[in-house]
């Protein structure tokens, strides 16, 4: 639904701030910390070609870091995307093992050994093995 197509449009945004970036060398770090050059040169067939249709200097280093702090804003929403699939992942591996609402607020060292086994269980499916061997 809609949250497919706006996980979609921030995913194609990403896709074109990182580009655009690259060429202008600029970049959103793990930390979200934002890095930018102070100016690109560019190819020397590129020189006088495009007089004046791409920033410079100051205008430049502007132009990155408000592309660099915008790719960090869609980087961060991407996450929280992610932690939430993660945990309707979580509670509808856990429904199909049997767990209620109730006894999946339960802290793991209440269960029984039964249930503690099914919590590994839906612990190991949820990691999509190619492989999973059962004893």
């Amino acid at each position: 639904g809609a949250c497919r197509r706006r996980r979609a449009g921030l995913e194609a945004e990403r896709d074109d701030l990182e580009a655009a970036l690259e060429q202008r060398g600029g970049a959103c770090d793990s930390t979200g910390s934002v890095t930018a050059s102070s100016s690109r040169t560019p190819p020397l067939d590129e020189k006088d070609d495009d007089a004046g249709s791409e920033p410079e200097g100051e205008d430049a280093a502007r132009a990155v870091s408000e592309m660099s702090a915008r790719l960090c804003e869609v980087e961060a929403a991407l996450e929280e995307y992610e932690r939430g699939d993660a945990v309707r992942r979580a509670t509808a591996m856990l429904d199909a093992l049997g767990f209620d609402a109730a006894l999946r607020r339960t802290p793991a060292k209440a269960l029984s050994g039964g249930w503690r086994a099914r919590v590994e269980l839906a612990a190991a499916l949820l990691e999509e093995p190619d492989v999973l061997l059962l004893d």
